[in-house]
């Protein structure tokens, strides 16, 4: 409910305590003043949504307060209701002509005093959303970006140029005459992609889902495809709105095809003779071991290990495009919470690095806490962070700590290691694909930057949430990067 603040300058103290019993509410505030001079220092410090003016006070009257608020741009618009014991026509006239909305005599009906503040309390508020609406027009009427309003029927009722472009909608007024239903608009120009995130319209999407619509290629254009955000929702008296933004996404798709078709490329050109060489490299070492041609033996075994290195990264990168490029099962694979430690000690052990810490808090029991990760998915998830933890360690033994934590319907897996601090820019370009942060350390890059961007399409695509941060409770050089991953658990009983 709204919340108002209604300012009364009066000199006589029992017209003051009357007027704030009479106006006083759980959402109402008063505040009062006591001289012309003070309440007009008030009113331009808190801005009230209502002044209550009398008009016989000494020194400075209510005249010309009402007259200095009207003067001040930043007072100007606030509502002002004169109460005066004057009943004769030419005092009504003076206070208009100072810019007061309302007039009031002393003595006043109690009811109908309550009547004429709230009338001109709601009047206020829509004067206030009508500016706010005519800014917004005002600001995104000419924008780059698309801008719709959209209310609780699915109906558009505001539309900038851009997205009346997009939409082949017609010119504003005939929107406000007959605002067409979003839905119908989208779907007579475009095809809708994605349909899952579709589902929720027009709520925000889940992390790491876009709407779209697209033009398919025709014989005259190239294809054409429309980014579509839920920007704010905004509470109204008649129900909800919505603005939504409406973006050109042409460049993004195909640069995200591009990508596909260069993952493709990397798992079917590169990967299919490196599986015929590796064996063959494997037979030669084999061969040549009684040769005694050391030199021969030496540069083979390095060709070997070259080969091996390059099968390792064509690998990771199969990875990363499974993880992105992920067909969802029709049988969902869960893995219990509690059997974390079990799997973060195998891995380790498996890695060579020290046993890790885990600690639970919260329930998990037998029957609940399960996560939308196969064991497969979720070991592939952490065998990364555990190697970007051996990476940014500078002797590559980090001590790796874990915090398994039941939340509502999450599980928070967090991550900490005692490695080095990275910088602004790595954490910020951590989850962007093929980007080398410890270049900056090291000057080799040991890998192709897919690890994190792959944990973080798993982790998107069991609904979750990642974040990667310096630990704070830790000295500069040692400081930890650790990875909290929000995780939403299903229960086994549901």
């Amino acid at each position: 409910m709204t919340h108002s603040q209604i300012l009364i300058v009066d000199d006589d103290p029992i017209s003051r305590e009357t007027l704030t019993d009479i106006l006083q509410g759980p959402n109402c505030e008063i505040l009062t003043e006591t001289h012309g001079q003070a309440g007009l220092e008030r009113a331009q410090a808190v801005l009230p949504d209502l002044i209550l003016l009398d008009v016989m006070m000494p020194g400075m009257d209510g005249f010309a307060v009402c007259q200095a608020l009207r003067s001040n741009p930043l007072t100007a618009e606030i509502p002002i209701l004169l109460l005066t014991a004057l009943d004769d026509q030419e005092s009504r006239m003076r206070g208009i002509e100072a810019g007061a909305d309302d007039f009031l005599t002393k003595p006043y009906h109690i009811a109908e005093l309550q009547a004429r503040v709230r009338t001109i309390l709601r009047l206020n508020r829509y004067r206030q959303l009508l500016n706010e609406r005519t800014k917004f027009e005002q600001v995104v009427a000419h924008a780059n970006m698309g801008y719709l309003i959209i209310n609780d029927r699915d109906e558009i009722v505001f539309a900038n140029n851009m997205a009346c472009q997009y939409l082949h909608l017609p010119e504003r007024h005939s929107l406000e005459a007959s605002p067409p239903r979003f839905w119908d608009v989208a779907t007579k120009a475009y095809r809708l992609m994605m349909s899952e995130s579709w589902a929720s319209w027009p709520a925000p999407t889940q992390p790491g889902h876009t709407r779209y619509l697209t033009q398919p290629e025709n014989g005259w254009a190239q294809s054409f495809w429309l980014g579509i955000h839920t920007l704010a929702r905004l509470p109204d008296a008649g129900g909800d709105k919505w603005v939504i933004g409406l973006t050109d996404a042409t460049e993004q798709v195909r640069l995200q095809q591009e990508v596909r078709a260069f993952h493709i490329l990397v798992q079917h050109k590169l990967r299919t003779p490196l599986m015929v060489m590796l064996p063959g490299l494997a037979l030669l070492k084999k061969r040549l071991q009684n040769d005694s041609e050391a030199k021969s033996m030496e540069l083979l075994d390095a060709v070997y290990k070259k080969a091996e290195q390059l099968r390792q990264e064509v690998e990771r990168i199969n990875e990363f495009t499974d993880a992105i490029h992920h067909s969802p099962l029709k049988e969902k694979v869960y893995f219990p919470a509690r059997k974390l430690r079990a799997l973060m000690v195998w891995l380790a052990t498996e890695m060579g690095l020290a046993t890790p810490v885990v600690s639970f808090e919260g329930t998990f029991s037998n029957n609940d806490r399960l996560l939308p990760l196969s064991a497969e998915e979720l070991g592939r998830v952490l065998r990364e962070l555990l190697d970007n933890a051996r990476k940014f360690h500078p002797e590559q033994k980090p001590q790796v700590s874990v915090r398994v934590v039941a939340e509502g319907q999450y599980v928070r897996i967090a991550i900490m290691d005692d490695g080095i601090h990275l910088s602004p820019e790595q954490l910020t370009n951590a989850w962007r694909p093929y980007y080398q942060g410890e270049k900056y350390f090291t000057g080799n890059v040991t890998g192709l930057g897919v690890g994190l961007p792959m944990v973080e399409s798993l982790i998107h695509r069991a609904n979750g949430r990642c974040q990667i941060y310096n630990r704070p409770d830790a000295p500069r050089r040692y400081g930890g990067n650790p990875l909290a991953h929000h995780i939403r658990n299903r229960s086994a009983r549901t």
